[in-house]
């Protein structure tokens, strides 16, 4: 990849020296962007779920399904992920936020009733646990009728669900059921501001 100047070299524009790792004029742009994605990553958990080793969500209960032992590590480890995801790996998860943005717009266009990240706060034997719910629908047609979305990004459909995400959306349907006459609700915008509480 080649640049040219914007320095006046002799009253012109040169030819730059094509971009080294000793001489880049500036990050590369994926290097930006893997920061970037990386950065809106801690910025959109800790805005939405909080601090997750606070509590047991229904994503540790479904993992724990799958592997047991690899869950309780997960939750008692307190120094965090030692190694940045790699890009790959940031794309598919944002990929299912852009995802999730995109399913929300084509909701409301359709005029469908929806919660978005509708929490739910609970503790069992003083033990707390939540549910996020990504989508909530509310249906009146042809009869009353709430649906609970888990939205994932796949590059496939799998033939079954994957166990962990069965275990998930049943955790959550099963919380929703449970706290219905309770006090255990709340939203929160994007930047994690409370702004619905039942």
């Amino acid at each position: 990849m080649h640049t040219k100047s914007t320095q006046p070299h002799d009253g012109e524009l040169t030819p730059a020296s094509p971009l080294t790792h000793n001489n880049p004029p500036s990050e590369a742009p994926l290097d930006v962007l893997h920061t970037a994605l990386y950065a809106h990553s801690l910025q959109a958990t800790q805005s939405q779920l909080g601090n997750r080793s606070a509590y047991i969500g229904m994503s540790d209960v479904g993992h724990a399904v799958e592997c047991l032992r690899s869950a309780v590590a997960r939750k008692l480890s307190t120094s965090g992920p030692t190694n940045t995801p790699a890009l790959k790996r940031l794309l598919t998860l944002q990929r299912g936020h852009w995802q999730e943005q995109g399913i929300m717009e084509a909701l409301s266009a359709a005029g469908h009733t929806f919660i978005p990240q509708l929490e739910i706060a609970a503790a069992f034997h003083s033990v707390p646990i939540r549910a996020h719910l990504d989508l909530t629908l509310i249906r009146s047609n042809p009869q009353p009728c709430i649906q609970v979305w888990e939205l994932k990004s796949n590059q496939r459909l799998p033939e079954t669900l994957y166990t962990a995400n069965e275990v998930q959306l049943y955790g959550q349907i099963g919380l929703l059921h449970a706290c219905w006459n309770r006090p255990c609700f709340s939203v929160r915008d994007a930047s994690g501001h409370l702004v619905l509480s039942r």
